[in-house]
């Protein structure tokens, strides 16, 4: 920076010292001394604009001379600007190491980075102290750098103020992935994810959200390979937002991708459909599912979500019939997220249910709730339908199922046919339960007369419909004393109709 520069080294306690300076592309020794008895030397001449290298050697006592110095490459041209390395082209690193050559005399440097996908100045404009001797300065930034296109310039600074001119320019990329697919709607709950190419990156961190349901991470693929995935276990129904970032082969992490949304809406086809659980107290959940087409036993998996890997914690083959009782325990307050397949004659794989997610919401038993046993609060209760005669309604009731208790009420209703009534009791264990005293109270109430009113008459339409009725009391009626109130609805309303005739 200084056009009569001060050159300055070592002493080993030599009796002289030799110095060589040549200009880079100019006079050979356009400063030689051969007999300096001190360290340092300043030259009375100005040196012209240019580069130059510089040495110097220790002479003895007797002229015997020593080893050269390294070489000490400097520049005395305030038109020109340091010499810059990198970053330049495409570089992975969020936090790039900025990086140029050192000039000798030069009390700091001015660092500036324009982002030109934004079209913003000065992103990065910084003062970096000058280092005795280095040959190249280096500084890097502490907060990571956008996605974008940038071009930077850097200029020495010296002790009296000047500057030298900017440097040329250098272009440098951060790049991202962008998902290619899915977006929109699409018609396969297995979607295949593609994104673009990036060479530097080597695996791939792939995360998907439910926008519908909420849920966080229904997919996270840590380490998936360039440039796709494809899903294996099948998305529920719903709107989901996709991302993707990549790793470099020293593990710097891009930026997260823009989102990507797409839609599901497919139907269930020959899979199985899940029913629960949902929400499970204790440890070792039960599951049930309706069967699927052609399947002759029965494949679980069950996925930890609450882990970024997604670990698989069950997966059971060959269950016989649509329920499982898990001998594994589960981690209270995690969530799950489960499949079931049915497996074939040969065993070879049908296709896979739609997932169902359950959170384990207590590591102990609720009261009154046997360990193993779902909540009771997500659980379908006993509905007593309301029956009624010579009244069109379409959409006509065959069967009501009163989980928890097992019970199946079945109502067959041919074209002019006597209304039956049906019931059947599964082999469910139920907790024992108190009979309430409204029960008795409602049965002692009727006359023989109206017990005997009970079948009805044959009719030329009989029409059902099915009305819901507030939450009993008592959850979980034994099986027959509802097909009893069932009855008892229509044989009311008969005699009750009769009386109005009479």
């Amino acid at each position: 920076m200084d056009d009569t520069p001060t050159f300055s080294w070592t002493g080993i306690n030599a009796a002289r010292y030799e110095l060589w300076v040549n200009q880079v592309g100019g006079p050979i020794k356009i400063i030689y001394q051969n007999a300096l008895t001190t360290t340092s030397f300043t030259p009375v001449t100005r040196l012209p604009n240019g580069n130059y290298d510089a040495w110097v050697r220790a002479l003895a006592a007797d002229g015997e001379p020593g080893l050269w110095s390294p070489k000490l490459r400097f520049q005395m041209d305030y038109r020109l600007g340091p010499v810059t390395y990198g970053p330049v082209g495409n570089t992975t690193d969020t936090t790039p190491t900025f990086s140029w050559q050192g000039i000798e005399g030069a009390k700091e440097y001015d660092l500036w980075v324009d982002n030109r996908t934004t079209n913003t100045q000065q992103v990065i404009r910084v003062k970096v102290p000058h280092v005795a001797g280095a040959e190249k300065i280096t500084w890097t930034p502490t907060t990571a750098l956008a996605t974008s296109n940038y071009r930077w310039w850097v200029r020495a600074i010296g002790a009296d103020g000047r500057a030298t001119a900017w440097s040329i320019a250098k272009d440098f990329l951060v790049p991202v992935p962008s998902i290619v697919k899915p977006r929109g709607n699409i018609g396969t709950n297995l979607p295949e994810f593609t994104w673009n190419a990036v060479p530097e990156y080597v695996s791939y961190d792939l995360w998907v959200d439910n926008l519908t349901t909420g849920a966080k991470q229904v997919l996270r693929v840590t380490d998936a390979k360039p440039y796709s995935f494809q899903t294996v276990l099948p998305f529920e129904n719903g709107t989901f937002r996709a991302w993707v970032r990549g790793f470099d082969k020293d593990n710097n992490a891009s930026q997260w991708s823009s989102p990507a949304d797409f839609t599901i809406s497919v139907g269930v086809g020959v899979a199985p459909t899940l029913l629960g659980p949902l929400r499970f107290s204790g440890v070792k959940p039960n599951f049930f599912w309706q069967g699927g087409t052609n399947a002759i036993t029965y494949e679980l998996l069950v996925k930890d979500m609450t882990q970024a890997s997604q670990p698989t914690v069950i997966n059971v083959k060959s269950i016989a019939g649509t329920s499982f009782s898990s001998n594994i325990n589960l981690i209270s307050g995690r969530t799950y997220r489960w499949w079931v397949r049915g497996l074939d004659v040969d065993g070879n794989g049908l296709p896979w249910s739609q997932p169902a997610t359950f959170t384990v919401v207590s590591s102990e038993a609720q009261d009154g709730v046997p360990s193993g046993i779902p909540a009771l609060d997500w659980m379908a209760l006993p509905v007593v339908p309301e029956l009624r005669q010579n009244v069109w309604i379409p959409d006509g009731v065959r069967s009501f199922v009163t989980a928890p208790t097992g019970v199946v009420a079945q109502v067959d209703l041919p074209q002019a046919q006597p209304l039956q009534l049906n019931v059947t009791e599964s082999a469910a264990v139920l907790p024992a339960m108190e009979v309430q005293p409204e029960l008795d109270e409602v049965l002692a109430a009727w006359s023989e007369v109206e017990l005997a009113e009970l079948t009805p008459a044959t009719v030329a339409t009989p029409i059902v419909a099915a009305t819901a009725v507030a939450k009993p009391k008592q959850a979980g009626l034994p099986g027959t004393a509802l097909a009893m109130l069932a009855g008892l609805v229509v044989g009311r309303r008969g005699r009750r109709r009769d009386g109005r005739d009479s």
